[in-house]
């Protein structure tokens, strides 16, 4: 049943799940409104309303592990998934951690598994900026959107991962996924990694990726590195990179 019935309490936006502080976090009232407003904009377009929604914006609404559950029924419902045509899915300023990451991405997977076909197929920009990530997010990148048996966003060409504490294994693990997608038809253009605060080691496996880079042909166009303990070293790394790759090492103006 889809509407204001049981899937949607089922789903947690309609119910206590949300309300109780489980799901949700200090900004739960605003956060369940923006639930709320897309769950009826999903309803309209279900019921025949012509206009596509484009841009699933779920950032700010304070989902935590715990709600990701009822997020990720939302994402991978076959009635939602197949009928939205979604280009931008947002969740940034959410604090679900790899944890929830994790129960994302798996749920988006495992509906592709049983229903032979693509949840979201058409999304161009993927947004997880400021959601707590920190080691586990690497694999997790790399297996679901770049080389596991299943790629999530085949048409994926921005990638937000800013504001997120990484950790030096988890840059490089995303990183060599990147680098696995040299040569091949990826069509990733940009990458933020601003503002995560990486230590000096990171910068030592920027280093070799961009090496890579230099060697094989890539779609990436623009990555975003300001806010690092790189050192006066980071003002080298733009001798390495390829002409046609944009290296933003410091704070837009």
């Amino acid at each position: 049943q889809v509407g204001t019935g049981a899937w949607w309490s089922k789903s947690g936006f309609d119910g206590p799940y949300v309300q109780d502080g489980a799901a949700m976090t200090t900004t739960d009232s605003e956060g369940l409104v923006k639930l709320r407003n897309l769950r009826n904009a999903i309803e309209s377009q279900m019921d025949g309303d012509p206009h596509s929604i484009v841009n699933w914006d779920v950032s700010t609404c304070g989902i935590a592990s715990a709600g990701c559950h009822p997020l990720s029924v939302l994402l991978s419902s076959p009635r939602v998934a197949h009928t939205a045509v979604v280009t931008t899915l947002d969740l940034s300023s959410n604090p679900f951690g790899d944890d929830g990451l994790g129960v994302i991405l798996q749920s988006l997977t495992h509906h592709a598994q049983e229903y032979q076909r693509l949840p979201l197929p058409m999304v161009r920009r993927f947004a997880i900026s400021k959601c707590e990530l920190v080691h586990g997010c690497g694999l997790l990148i790399a297996l679901h959107l770049f080389f596991g048996e299943i790629c999530l966003f085949p048409d994926l060409e921005e990638l937000d991962l800013s504001f997120n504490t990484i950790t030096p294994d988890a840059f490089r693990t995303i990183l060599e996924a990147i680098c696995s997608q040299c040569g091949a038809s990826t069509t990733l253009r940009a990458i933020n990694f601003a503002g995560c605060n990486l230590p000096p080691l990171a910068l030592v496996y920027l280093q070799d990726t961009l090496q890579l880079m230099l060697d094989s042909p890539t779609q990436l166009r623009r990555m975003e590195l300001y806010g690092h303990r790189f050192g006066v070293e980071a003002d080298k790394l733009h001798t390495l990179c390829h002409p046609g790759l944009e290296l933003v090492t410091e704070v837009p103006e």
